[in-house]
């Protein structure tokens, strides 16, 4: 059997920027032995007359486009060109790099920006403290007006039992008894979790020889975004390992600093998913775990991280209200059992 034909790529168009020579040329040089027509791009007419010289040396019929890949319209250009003389576009490897072989402190503020895009940093950046920013904006929302409520329960009391008729103030007394239990028990457990996480990771961090401030940082990355269920964890790993990548571990390598980050956190992750988080989401509000994770996911997908943030309450408070009202139905029973 002859195995090559499994793999054949004839009859197809392979683009592979930044394949003048090194790897890109590699990976064309393989793709053109598949039977792939190839395209690859140059940013200068000398490398791009070398380049051809070297496919036509291998037997490769390549075509040649100059095209700098960082300049939108030019590769738009090329693309044109490419379909035109050659088809539609199959197989796209992004090759092209750009690196310079200074040290950093050598380098010029051109240089660096040609290496690094400023600006698509910057994007990324601002994106990642706006979700933290509005999830410590939403928690102590939340938080303020949990208070309040708690504390002033009888004008709250009377505020919910104002919009229902009389006969009904009894049920709502109950649903609300019910309800301030359940969220009290809920946010004092959360903050509890999110604290015990903050010093477990600060202290994990400063064991490993990383700066106080930069451990109690990534600390409380973690604790706030902990609040938020499943994504606020990973929007949290994400910035502590750039904080990381930013200020690496003294005597540590990047790579190596990274790599103790995401071990750690994930490590201590498990722990809280598995010994603390059944114990709060499921215990304290008397909900089976699969319950408690298919409202999360869908109050995330409707209403993003706010959705997933107000999951639980919001579903606490359907209960109490659905057992007080319509306890008839046998669905309605058995969501409700436990309360």
């Amino acid at each position: 059997m002859d195995f090559s034909k499994l793999f054949s790529l004839e009859g197809k168009v392979a683009l592979v920027t930044g394949a003048a020579y090194g790897i890109g040329f590699a990976i064309a040089e393989a793709y053109a032995k598949a039977g792939a027509k190839i395209a690859f791009n140059c940013r200068s007419q000398q490398h791009m007359d070398q380049a051809l010289a070297d496919y036509k040396a291998k037997g490769i019929d390549a075509k040649g486009y100059i095209c700098d890949v960082t300049d939108e319209e030019q590769v738009k250009n090329m693309v044109a060109d490419i379909e035109k003389e050659l088809g539609v576009i199959d197989i796209l490897v992004n090759n092209a790099g750009i690196i310079k072989r200074i040290p950093m402190t050598e380098m010029s503020v051109d240089d660096f920006k040609q290496v690094i895009d400023i600006e698509s940093l910057n994007t990324v950046f601002a994106s990642i403290v706006n979700v933290v920013l509005s999830s410590v904006i939403a928690i102590f929302s939340i938080t303020f007006i949990t208070f309040f409520f708690l504390r002033d329960e009888g004008l709250f009391y009377a505020m919910i039992t104002a919009m229902f008729p009389e006969r009904y103030h009894e049920n709502i007394t109950r649903a609300l008894d019910s309800v301030t239990l359940l969220l009290a028990r809920y946010f004092t457990g959360i903050l509890s979790e999110s604290l015990l996480l903050m010093v477990a990771v600060s202290l994990t961090m400063m064991a490993f020889g990383m700066k106080a401030a930069d451990a109690a940082f990534i600390g409380l990355v973690m604790g706030v975004m902990n609040v938020v269920p499943y994504a606020g964890p990973l929007i949290g790993g994400v910035v502590s390992v750039f904080v990381g990548i930013v200020t690496p571990i003294g005597g540590m390598t990047v790579g190596h600093t990274a790599v103790v980050i995401i071990g750690s956190l994930l490590i201590l992750k498990g722990l809280d998913d598995f010994v603390l988080q059944p114990t709060l989401y499921s215990s304290r509000v008397k909900a089976h775990p699969l319950e408690i994770f298919l409202v999360i996911l869908i109050a995330g997908s409707l209403a993003g991280i706010l959705g997933m943030l107000l999951a639980i309450p919001s579903y606490t408070v359907l209960r109490v209200f659905a057992k007080e009202f319509f306890s008839q139905f046998s669905l309605v029973r058995k969501l409700t059992e436990k309360i």
